[in-house]
């Protein structure tokens, strides 16, 4: 067997059973087949020297594990989050008219020879393909639900399933790649409908050479990649799975600067597409643990420009309102007004405001002349990082950030703007509006 530098443990759920390998230099391999437990890892001390006291009469020095470089845990079964959502369903006209959009979506190429009552939608997501539906209602609390699953325009070729009004589970895709999902119809004054679960989670065990660490992929359509899909790192030990954006535990497989930190060692985090393995790699860039973002926490610094100077945020002087927004929200816009208007009243009360763009792209500065935005901006991949570290899900998102530099509230326009839009953000809200 090769020497591995690494260690690699193989989880099969619900009953735990692996296989650990475990490097330790390139002359100490352990090989340990486990159930249940884990063994101790194989420890390396330093060697008597002659010139020393005897061993028993001199402190023995403490024994240390070196860490790998890489830590590879696999995953067990894919399991069913319970979270559901309604695909949206039209008549075929009004999909028609929608296809017109075009895009990279394999849209029905002719109407199918269903019946007048059916609605037609998309929406169910296989390998990264959004795919085609039609339901078609066969009894009051009956349907059909058919899914161009090849992806070739046609209904032709499928098969339908039978929907009920309670969730029944299905596979889609194909062969070895179809994945569960749970499907219901939905009868309300939008008509026939379809309710989907296909979130899914994916547990395994980390072994590293001083503990062992339980985790969860969590993916959409059995994608363990990109945007709303994350990792669940249990880092107290208490196997609790906090969904939380802003949780210590929780780590976003979008953000490609996501690390977590173990002791004194920061790691890098991957996961393969599918969700068979998490892999860590140890680096060396970050001096400490990712900021933290509750409520209560210090703001997660970063620089900025005003008046032709780099400021950093922990080095404000009074409150701070920060907004991140997104040129293509329409929500951000709808507040554009309204934030423009409180300015003054703000800066009477000695608050500040800085705006921070998402997106990463080049349109953030129009948006921000078309909307009066004459506050410091951080705009393109600046703003980008800072939203990453803030862990911002939606636009637009307001936090504001108190005299101390804490972070005291955080949410959308409909919820902040009333406090904001007062000039006094940093009071109570009972205090600020009718």
């Amino acid at each position: 067997m090769a020497i591995l530098s690494g260690i690699v443990s193989k989880v099969h759920s619900p009953t735990y059973s692996r296989w650990s390998i475990t490097s330790l230099g390139p002359l100490a391999v352990a090989l340990t087949a486990c159930r249940g437990t884990a063994s101790e890892p194989a420890v390396r001390t330093s060697t008597a020297d002659d010139s020393q006291p005897p061993a028993a009469k001199r402190p023995r020095p403490p024994a240390t594990v070196p860490m790998p470089t890489r830590v590879v845990g696999e995953t067990g079964a894919l399991f069913l989050r319970d979270e559901a959502r309604r695909l949206p369903s039209m008549s075929w006209e009004e999909y028609a008219a929608l296809s017109e959009r075009g895009g990279d979506v394999p849209w029905l190429e002719a109407r199918p020879v269903l019946p007048d009552s059916a609605r037609f939608g998309l929406d169910i997501v296989v390998d990264g393909r959004n795919l085609s539906f039609a339901v078609v209602p066969t009894a009051p609390d009956r349907a059909e639900l058919w899914i161009d699953h090849d992806a070739d325009g046609s209904l032709a070729d499928e098969q339908a399933w039978t929907l009920e009004l309670r969730f029944g589970e299905h596979l889609l895709g194909e062969g070895g790649r179809s994945f569960p999902v749970e499907v219901r119809l939905v009868q309300d004054g939008r008509g026939p409908g379809v309710e989907l679960r296909s979130s899914h989670q994916r547990l395994g065990v980390l072994e590293l050479p001083d503990r062992r660490v339980h985790f969860s992929v969590q993916g959409s359509s059995a994608n363990f990649q990109g945007a709303g899909r994350s990792v669940l790192i249990d880092l107290d030990d208490d196997v609790a799975w906090e969904l939380d954006p802003l949780s210590d535990e929780r780590f976003d497989l979008s953000d490609p600067d996501a690390y977590v930190t173990f002791g004194d060692t920061h790691w890098s985090i991957e996961v393969d597409p599918r969700g068979d393995t998490l892999t860590l790699s140890r680096r060396d860039d970050v001096d400490g643990p990712r900021p933290r973002v509750a409520l209560g926490e210090v703001a997660p610094d970063f620089e900025y420009e005003h008046a032709g100077h780099v400021r950093h945020l922990r080095d404000a002087d009074r409150p701070v309102v920060l907004e991140f927004f997104s040129a293509s929200c329409s929500f951000c816009a709808e507040a554009g007004p309204a934030l423009r208007e409180a300015f003054p009243r703000l800066q009477a009360a000695r608050v500040d405001v800085i705006s921070i763009e998402i997106d990463g792209g080049d349109g953030g500065e129009a948006f921000a002349r078309q909307h009066g935005k004459t506050w410091p901006l951080v705009l393109g991949e600046a703003g980008q990082r800072i939203a990453r570290r803030y862990r911002v899900q939606s636009t637009p998102t307001f936090v504001l950030v108190d005299g101390e530099g804490r972070m005291i509230e955080r949410g959308n326009w409909k919820q902040l703007g009333p406090r904001i839009g007062s000039g006094r953000p940093f009071d109570p809200l009972s205090e600020t509006t009718p």
